[in-house]
């Protein structure tokens, strides 16, 4: 639910039906990935927050698109801070860590 209403947000970006579709869902996809972050560096906001931001200033900078589909550098840009965001994530964070029960008492961030 999280992604998609992340995605769902980024939906003034389009000018008619396909683009806003395709927005939605690049952007819905980056939303469960920032939500995998999430989990994965325990529940720490961090990694998702500094990636957002990080791709997001790269669009601005570079003008790689006038809206989250961008064109073919864009996206190829994209798929490479993706993977390697994920590759830095499932090298720096314990595999299988175990998720915090519903009693736990939340931990100080």
């Amino acid at each position: 639910m999280p992604a998609l209403m992340f995605g769902l947000v980024h939906a003034g970006q389009g000018s008619d039906p396909a683009s806003i579709a395709g927005v939605v869902a690049i952007t819905g996809l980056g939303g469960l990935l920032f939500g995998w972050l999430f989990v994965r560096w325990d529940f720490n906001l961090w990694p998702p927050i500094l990636l957002h931001v990080g791709m997001n200033s790269l669009w601005i900078v570079f003008a790689l698109g006038e809206n989250a589909l961008g064109g073919w550098l864009g996206n190829a840009l994209r798929l490479g801070i993706v993977v390697g965001a994920v590759l830095l994530t499932l090298r720096m964070t314990p595999a299988g860590a175990p998720a915090p029960s519903a009693s736990a008492s939340p931990r100080p961030v």
